[in-house]
């Protein structure tokens, strides 16, 4: 936790309230190294980044490959100063400017608890105005650029600006090609990410079988073996609530393949069996979230509590986790009528399902921004909850641009059908492209019924109400506001 002197005056200061410390909310930056590196960090502080980096350029983000929560302070003309905000895509980021009697604070944030909090906590706001929803979270792909006027013994805000930066790279319309692009951009961003984790620590992966875990499984033990590191140092989770659902049969089914393909899969792969009662209550996942929506999202979020809480009660030294998450949202793979968009509007916006409604004036709510942003709470929070550090390939920038750059238009044929095909399509020509063998990914699972059997499934997860969401959301904030 850090509190910076913006403008370093008398009085009247611009005072910044950085929160992010610890846990996730770390920068884990992918750069390629020939060797792993021995004592990588993994708690650089997002300021850092400020003295190598022209934040004024788009291309500056770009290549940034990595997890990362970044802010800047530039003064102009002594009479205004501007603040930058920018975040990776997997790292929420909340801020809220608030004018107390003598100073005017910025407080960024991942979590909403954090900053009601520390709102609470300074004498100098004892008398401000502030309600729960006032914090807005930074989209994804941009740069927020909140402005001050800088007067003679005051600091005014001003106004906020988003700015998107991302650069999409350009790709034909042949499977194959983007297969091979998108394989390996993801390749890279795993072997960079392994190099970075020291020797002796070992590297777990939530394994459903599906086209996104399964992806970066099978990369993962190709980027061991060319680090030259222990297979074993991998390990790969499948959960199991009650009976099971489907991700035990396709897990395995993946892990087979690879033994027979020469890697050393079934030492590293085992089934994570818990009792359907080990589920949290829908009160203790809406504080865990922070949010209300979706019904999807909110039995999500249930399932991977359970999941990261028998984890590390059972492997309490792991540290490093892989994922998938993204693959859905940077393929398009949701069925619109779920989403409350249309198809054309989905193929016209390529950023639509990872940035949110932002770019569909008045469907877009600033507190949660909407897309990734606000569905990666979910698998953020407990990961955050339970100590674990978490990576997904498939969210680092260059897979992202490479995502952005595909002609789904035309791929899909302008039909639904033909849309939700298309990440497999390139999951499969991806695994094809790095791994010299081909495999076909089982159709879209989500991860609470691949995971669990029937009656769980409708017992406990089916029937969550997003009204009663809501309700215990808002009782969950106002219980904050009023504890002193």
């Amino acid at each position: 936790m850090r509190t910076v002197n913006l403008t370093r005056r008398t009085e009247g200061n611009v005072v910044l309230h950085d929160l992010f410390e610890g846990g996730l909310e770390t920068q884990v930056l992918t750069e390629h190294r020939p060797e792993p590196a021995e004592h990588a960090s993994f708690t650089v502080p997002g300021l850092i980044l400020d003295a190598g980096i022209n934040v004024d350029t788009s291309q500056a983000f770009n290549d940034l490959n990595g997890q990362y929560h970044y802010w800047s302070w530039r003064t102009h003309r002594e009479s205004e100063g501007a603040l930058k905000l920018a975040r990776s895509l997997v790292i929420p980021m909340r801020y809220v400017v608030l004018e107390g009697e003598k100073d005017t604070h910025v407080i960024v944030s991942d979590r909403l608890d954090k900053i009601i909090e520390k709102v609470k906590s300074l004498d100098d706001l004892r008398n401000t105005e502030f309600h729960y929803t006032y914090p807005k979270m930074v989209p994804a792909n941009t740069v927020v650029k909140v402005a001050f006027d800088l007067g003679e013994g005051e600091a005014k805000y001003r106004n906020a600006k988003a700015v998107r930066y991302i650069e999409p790279i350009p790709q034909p319309a042949d499977i194959r090609a983007i297969g091979e692009a998108y394989g390996d951009a993801v390749f890279r961003a795993i072997r960079g990410f392994m190099s970075q984790v020291p020797q002796g620590e070992e590297i777990g992966i939530g394994l459903s079988g599906g086209a996104d875990s399964g992806l970066v499984y099978m990369l993962a033990n190709k980027a061991l073996q060319e680090l030259g590191r222990d297979p074993q140092a991998l390990r790969a989770f499948t959960l199991k609530i009650g009976e099971g659902g489907k991700d035990v049969a396709q897990a395995r089914r993946l892990v087979e393949l690879l033994q027979d393909k020469g890697f050393e899969t079934r030492q590293q792969w085992e089934v994570l069996a818990i009792s359907p009662d080990a589920l949290p209550t829908l009160e203790q996942a809406v504080s865990m979230m922070e949010d209300y929506k979706t019904t999807h999202d909110l039995q999500d979020v249930m399932v991977s509590m359970a999941f990261k809480k028998a984890l590390r009660e059972r492997y309490p030294n792991l540290r490093f986790m892989l994922d998938g998450q993204g693959g859905d949202e940077l393929c398009q793979d949701y069925n619109v009528e779920e989403t409350g968009v249309t198809l054309q509007e989905v193929l016209a916006n390529p950023h639509l399902y990872v940035e949110g409604r932002i770019h569909l004036p008045g469907r877009v709510s600033e507190m949660f921004s909407g897309g990734l942003s606000r569905r990666v709470t979910r698998d953020y929070a407990p990961s955050a909850a339970y100590g674990f550090q978490g990576f997904s390939p498939i969210c680092s920038m260059e897979v992202n641009r490479v995502a952005y750059g595909t002609p789904k238009p035309e791929l899909s044929g302008g039909i639904e059908a033909g849309l939700y095909d298309l990440k497999i399509a390139f999951a499969d020509a991806a695994a094809e492209s790095v791994m010299g063998f081909s495999y076909s990914f089982p159709q879209k699972n989500r991860f609470q019924v691949g995971a669990s059997d029937a009656t769980t499934f409708s017992s406990k997860l089916a029937t969550i109400d997003e009204g009663e969401a809501r309700m215990l959301f808002n009782e969950r904030m106002e219980s904050l506001m009023r504890v002193k």
